[in-house]
Formats: structure tokens, C-alpha cells, sequence
């Protein structure tokens, strides 16, 4: 049985909320919903009450997380047990992250973190997964932009999202001149990562931006840079990814005035990888790690 079922438990029967519970452990709050509601379901029992004004436990709900509270505090002794018998970390840690996350983030991390634990091995991979076949992949942590469907044996917890900027090479302004109008947007060649419309937000107004001419889509980031920095047109693209480039006067930012939507990322692994020294201080470390710096 999955451990953090167990403070799952615990926490939101401390707190009465699903929420606040959420904030404690940073785990999505329909995560914990739902693996509360699998376990209720599972062996037939009723942890909590809910209403929309609260979370009240019941008296077999009690009973229940009072014996899980024993188990926690085994489970806790066990891993100081484990780390003071091994003083450094060995193993190898597999991870699956996109390609794009692998250079401009992941690379950078993992030099910094083998530095660190000289006797973790890594063994990245950048396969092409689906949100049906994440359960079948053999990983110790993946990594996800834009989300994937969570099997019930996976943990996902959300991490910092980034901004997105719109930017254009200076040879396509050559050409087309772009007259800064947001509204006009959808006039210009558009680079886009799906099928998606843009959102653009500036105070309380909001504008949607579907391409009206020429649209270039691409599921690779990295792809859609190379064709901005070429000159194909306007791309939406992570901070992270354009600054140096704007900098280096390659790129030129356009409606700086307008917001998007901040991009979605999240790190998901097994809840076997916790048991797993050398995953769990990797997974410790990248929580703590500020790649949009």
C-alpha cells in the first residue's frame, strides 16, 4: 500500500481540509481527493464526511488513521535507520523528461547534482510518452509541461510555472512589419506548440488570438525557437528559453505590455521512488533547485 496514502490521511483530518492539507504536502488537491475517495472505495469504509463547509472524520475514520499514524512514524524511523547506515547515496536514478527540459533546465541541474552525490548515476531519456503509457514506463522521476493523466500509483506535485513571451526575429520585422497592435496579432505567421489559441491578458482585458493567416504548429519548442530565430514568425516561448537570445539582440520581444497564461510543469514519479534513496534526494533536491532564475 502506497505510504502517502497514510498522510494523505493524517493531514486532512488535522486540518478538515482538503486545501489545506494540499498546501502542506504540496500535492494537487484532486490527487488527494481522489486517492482518499480509491481508498474509502477499496476496502469499504467512510474516512471523512464532507460538505462544502467542512471535513469531519467519523469515528471509524479515527480509529483508522490513528493505527496509520503508527505506521508513518515506523515508516520515518525505518528511513533514518536506512540513511544513518548509508552515509552517501548510491544507485542510479532513471528519468524521462522532454527534450527541451533536458537542455535548457535539466542539464544545468544534473551537473550541479552529480557534483553533489558523486556515486548517483543518471540515466536520462527523453521518450515520447502518452497520457496512457506513463504508467508503463520504467522511471524513477518524470518530468512534465504540460501535464499528463495520473495514474493512482504515481505522486505529481506542480512546480513553478514560468512565463511565456511572444518574440520575433528581427529579419521577420524586416519583411513584415508587425504594427504592435495585439488585436492584429492573428495577421502575422504564427509559430504555434498546438491547436490552441493564444490568451493574451493586459489588466482586466483579454484578448484570444487565432491565427487568421499563415500558421506553423510544432510540438517541439526547441523546433518552434530554431524557426523563430530564423525568421518564420511569432512565437510563444518560455522566458527561460528566449532571454538569452533577446539579449543578444537575435530575438525581439513584442507586446512586452501583454500577459499569457504561465506555462504548467510538474514532476511525477512512483510512490516507490520515496523508499528509493538516491530518487528521493534527486526529487528533494530539484524541489529546491530554482531553474527560472
Amino acid at each position: 500500500m502506497d505510504i502517502e496514502i497514510f498522510q494523505m490521511l493524517n493531514e486532512v483530518a488535522i486540518s478538515h481540509s482538503f486545501t489545506a492539507a494540499s498546501k502542506k504536502l504540496d500535492i494537487p488537491k484532486s490527487t488527494i481527493s481522489k486517492k482518499i475517495k480509491n481508498f474509502e472505495k477499496k476496502f469499504g469504509v467512510s474516512v471523512f464526511v464532507r460538505n462544502t463547509r467542512y471535513v469531519k472524520v467519523t469515528r471509524l475514520g479515527s480509529a483508522i488513521i490513528k493505527r496509520s499514524n503508527k505506521i508513518l512514524h515506523e515508516h520515518n524511523e525505518l528511513l533514518t535507520f536506512i540513511n544513518g547506515c548509508k552515509e552517501k547515496p548510491e544507485g542510479t536514478v532513471k528519468v524521462i523528461a522532454p527534450s527541451e527540459f533536458n537542455v535548457y533546465i535539466l542539464s544545468y541541474f544534473i551537473s550541479e547534482f552529480c557534483q553533489r552525490y558523486p556515486d548517483i548515476n543518471i540515466e536520462c531519456s527523453t521518450h515520447i510518452y502518452d497520457n496512457h503509457a506513463v504508467a508503463d514506463l520504467d522511471f524513477d522521476v518524470l518530468f512534465s509541461l504540460n501535464g499528463v493523466r495520473v495514474h493512482e500509483d504515481l505522486i505529481c506535485r506542480n512546480l513553478p510555472h514560468f512565463n511565456r513571451k511572444l518574440v520575433v526575429s528581427p529579419d521577420y520585422l524586416a519583411l513584415r512589419a508587425f504594427n504592435g497592435r495585439a488585436p492584429d496579432l492573428g495577421l502575422e505567421t504564427l509559430i504555434m506548440n498546438n491547436t490552441d489559441p493564444w490568451v493574451l491578458r493586459q489588466a482586466d482585458h483579454q484578448l484570444t488570438i487565432k491565427p487568421k493567416q499563415q500558421k506553423i504548429q510544432s510540438d517541439s519548442m526547441r523546433f518552434s525557437l530554431n524557426l523563430c530565430l530564423n525568421g518564420a514568425g511569432i512565437a510563444a516561448l518560455p522566458a527561460m528559453f528566449v532571454d538569452k537570445y533577446l539579449d543578444e539582440g537575435k530575438l525581439v520581444e513584442v507586446l512586452p505590455d501583454w500577459s499569457m497564461p504561465e506555462e504548467k510543469m510538474q514532476i511525477i514519479y512512483p510512490s516507490r521512488s520515496i523508499a528509493h534513496l538516491c530518487a528521493r534526494v534527486f526529487i528533494q533536491e530539484f524541489m529546491n533547485y530554482d531553474y527560472r532564475v
